[in-house]
């Protein structure tokens, strides 16, 4: 199977990935301590914990585990063949081969696109 380089929207699929697996793990151990009712200050730490999850391109978010190279080749595979699935993506992925699948399939940061500059206007007075 030929893997390619993935682009912009596999990046973001992939941080919101990773987004939504951290969700499920916090309200997972958060039902453990609550039950179901669970405080309203305990999902804005929830929320909070959300903001935190870097991205795969941030400088702090290069670390990921075995089932996060597997989406990231998943999805590098779908670009040579859209009926993979996620399960077949993984089967040759192993925890010491798996640095070696991320550096094929990871886009050099300088190749995407830069981070647009939000820019304040300065206000004026209309009379």
């Amino acid at each position: 199977m030929e893997l390619a380089v993935l682009n912009v929207g596999d990046i973001v699929a992939f941080d919101l990935y990773r987004k939504e697996q951290k969700k499920k793990s916090l309200i997972a151990t958060t039902k453990e301590l609550y039950g179901e009712n669970i405080p309203d200050d305990a999902v804005l730490k929830i929320e909070r914990e959300l903001q935190k999850v870097p991205g795969v391109m941030s400088e702090n978010g290069s670390k990921v585990d075995l089932e996060e190279v597997q989406f990231l080749v998943w999805r590098s595979m779908l670009k040579d063949d859209p009926e993979i699935t996620f399960e077949q993506a993984g089967e040759d992925l192993t925890s010491s081969n798996m640095q070696e699948y991320v550096s094929k399939i990871l886009p050099e940061p300088e190749k995407l696109p830069a981070k647009k500059k939000k820019v304040k206007k300065k206000a004026t007075n209309r009379r």
